[in-house]
């Protein structure tokens, strides 16, 4: 099950639950919502404990919805369902800034819809372009949604009171993610190419591009291009930094925002199932597929979607501080590796021997051979062959991952 996390507060009226000590006169609390998205529902976990403080339905209209859909919009949701695996009914999920109010992007149905907390009904509903809704971001006063219409290349703005179209903006092929920056004046909307072609076909996919929009004017500010599509990414608060995972990478690089380059390519390691994967297995072409940046932005969160792990990172350095998964991971810390130790060159054993002179003392006489007529004709100018001696040959591979060096041996 496909599940979306998402810090937000509450009013903890609506939930029918006693708001936590020191939360009392504000009526709020903090939670975590938890969007499933093959049930088609939301969960609320207190923001503290992390109990399960009850689950709110998204498509109570499924069955409506679904009906009134025409031979197109149903072709098109069975290959948009067949694509990503499976329902996809909760793709990005926020609550307004009072708690009152759920916002829902709902992938496969193609829309965007408002519920009400506390009458648990729905506000309003947005049709978004073309057939699939994909993430979608909240602006920090809470009066704009902004989410990508993946199948038309555009990012639409809604207004948040009564779903009505703002804008549209036109940005790369397939438009995934948006985020807001930290001071809310620009919107970065990451598009990832057409991820239903073969690796071989990435010339085919489509414009891969990070669209810089303008959050007041809805204006396009810059782009930046990439050969591969931008996964999850997370920018510094000064707005200068961008980490991104990339389309078939294993690891993530780091992005400068002012020249337009990227400036570190970290690898992390792969466990045994996610090298086992071809890179046309890897879910709609991710190896790793989640990020996030600390508050104090001395921390990175990598999630190994192939592997199985997340990974805690530090900045500057980029050095692995922890990973949780399966396996404990080890990395190296980033940056160029080191020149491979060579042995410096040396000379013909013949010229060593002319430049050392004859040994001090009297000098042995060769021994001949006594040519018989028994014996076998010489070549002139062949080389007797040596003969390789008989026995097992240890043959040492790299340590299997992440355990302790293995030896394999051939006769």
């Amino acid at each position: 099950m496909r599940r979306m996390l998402l810090l937000g507060t509450a009013a903890a009226a609506l939930l029918m639950l006693p708001p936590a000590t020191g939360q009392a006169a504000t009526g709020l609390r903090d939670v975590v919502l938890v969007g499933n998205s093959v049930s088609g529902s939301v969960s609320f976990l207190d923001g503290h404990t992390f109990a399960n403080l009850g689950s709110f339905n998204v498509i109570p209209d499924l069955a409506q919805r679904l009906a009134a859909m025409n031979p197109v919009e149903r072709a098109a949701y069975a290959i948009v369902r067949q694509q990503e695996g499976g329902d996809r009914f909760a793709d990005d999920v926020y609550l307004s800034p009072d708690g009152r109010t759920l916002y829902v992007s709902r992938g496969n149905l193609d829309d965007v819809v408002a519920f009400d907390l506390a009458g648990r009904t729905m506000r309003w509903r947005h049709q978004v372009a073309g057939f699939k809704a994909d993430h979608a971001a909240l602006s920090p006063d809470g009066t704009r949604l902004i989410v990508s219409a993946t199948t038309v290349a555009r990012a639409e703005v809604l207004d948040t009171a009564t779903g009505a179209l703002v804008a549209s903006v036109a940005t790369g092929t397939y438009p995934h993610a948006n985020d807001y920056s930290a001071d809310g004046s620009r919107i970065y909307n990451s598009s990832i190419g057409i991820t239903a072609l073969p690796r071989v076909l990435d010339f085919a996919k489509g414009d891969k591009l990070v669209t810089v929009i303008d959050a007041h004017t809805f204006a396009v500010l810059r782009t930046y291009r990439f050969a591969e599509g931008i996964r999850p990414a997370v920018f510094t608060p000064d707005g200068t930094t961008m980490y991104a995972q990339l389309s078939y990478l294993n690891g993530f690089v780091e992005y400068n925002l002012v020249t337009g380059r990227i400036t570190r390519t970290v690898p992390m390691p792969f466990s045994p199932a996610g090298q086992a994967l071809s890179p046309d297995s890897y879910p709609n072409n991710s190896a790793h597929h989640g990020m996030a940046l600390s508050g104090d932005t001395t921390r990175l969160c990598d999630v190994g979607t192939i592997d199985d792990y997340t990974a805690v990172i530090a900045r500057p350095g980029l050095s692995t501080v922890e990973a949780r998964g399966r396996r404990r991971v080890p990395r190296r810390p980033a940056g160029p590796r080191p020149a491979p130790r060579t042995r410096p060159a040396r000379a013909p054993r013949r010229a060593r021997r002319a430049a050392r002179g004859p040994a001090p003392g009297p000098q042995p006489t060769p021994r001949r051979r006594r040519s018989t007529e028994s014996d076998p004709p010489v070549r002139p100018g062949r080389a007797a062959r040596r003969r390789r001696p008989r026995g097992r040959t240890a043959i040492l591979r790299p340590p299997p991952w992440p355990g302790s060096p293995g030896t394999r041996w051939s006769g």
